[in-house]
């Protein structure tokens, strides 16, 4: 089993653009909180280098990790996964996200699996979503 590199600097001499979807999970303190001092410290801790280092699962934050020799021994494809982040494009900040990626998910399904030609899959996903964003 590995890891197959899809980044633009590897694949980009075929002439194709390639992108990968970020599935981050951003941490963040909330408006209302009662505690954002500590929250603060708390969000400052799980993204320091020292606590990113030991929780190798993840993709590091922090370059200098990602490129430590200690990173490279516990993750030998961490290097591929570093490219692939630079190709990575993060969704889209809308609103009715999940709705919207639903309605792309089912006609892009249709489409790939020939039961809807592309353009007319496209169409009425651009439709769909048109009404959920009020366009």
């Amino acid at each position: 089993m590995g890891l197959l590199p899809v980044a633009k600097d590897v694949l980009g001499k075929y002439l194709y653009d390639t992108a990968s979807v970020s599935g981050f999970q951003g941490a963040a303190i909330l408006a209302n909180s009662k505690n954002k001092e500590a929250a603060w410290k708390y969000v400052r801790f799980i993204t320091s280098p020292i606590v990113q280092r030991a929780y190798l699962t993840e993709m590091p934050v922090w370059t200098s990790v990602q490129t430590s020799a200690y990173a490279m021994t516990m993750d030998p494809v961490i290097d591929i996964k570093a490219k692939e982040i630079a190709s990575v494009h993060h969704r889209p900040k809308v609103p009715p996200y999940p709705e919207v990626s639903s309605i792309l998910q089912r006609y892009i399904h249709s489409a790939l699996t020939g039961k809807m030609e592309p353009k007319a899959a496209l169409d009425k996903a651009k439709t769909e979503i048109e009404a959920v964003m009020g366009l």
